[in-house]
């Protein structure tokens, strides 16, 4: 949820999170067919204590190292949610409005195509004002 790092920060020192990509595409009621087990991003969302981010992400490995999962370090986790929401919103949502279609009719079909694009533009947007409020930089920022 919305400042949920913020709630927790005082309770616990550090709050870490991650996000996984995946692909399935629901097929009917309890059918969904996964495609893609990918990408695992993970990062620290917020800490107590001013560390480097260089700090941040020797913690961070070492919270992940005995359990060998590959992960990508992310410098900041709110960047990330919005990178995946680059993706999430455009497509999950079409794919739902349009009675569950697929992503490549999404992307074969020129109108549902130029909607995708515009909603990740109107995304790219939303995180980037959502970014400066939080005090990232433009080095954090989605770009065009």
């Amino acid at each position: 949820g919305e400042n949920v790092e913020d709630e927790h920060i005082r309770c616990c020192g550090a709050v870490y999170g991650g996000m996984a990509l995946v692909c399935s595409n629901r097929l009917g009621p309890g059918r969904i067919d996964h495609t893609y087990a990918g990408l695992l991003s993970s990062g620290v969302a917020a800490h107590a204590q001013a560390l480097t981010t260089e700090e941040n992400r020797a913690a961070f490995e070492d919270l992940w190292r005995e359990v060998q999962i590959e992960t990508v370090y992310e410098p900041s986790l709110l960047g990330g949610r919005w990178r995946k929401n680059c993706w999430n919103l455009p497509f999950n949502g079409i794919s739902v409005a349009m009675g569950g279609i697929t992503v490549d009719k999404i992307v074969t079909d020129e109108g549902l195509r130029r909607l995708a694009h515009l909603v990740m533009d109107e995304t790219i947007a939303a995180a980037n004002a959502d970014l400066r409020k939080h005090g990232f930089g433009e080095s954090f920022h989605l770009g065009e």
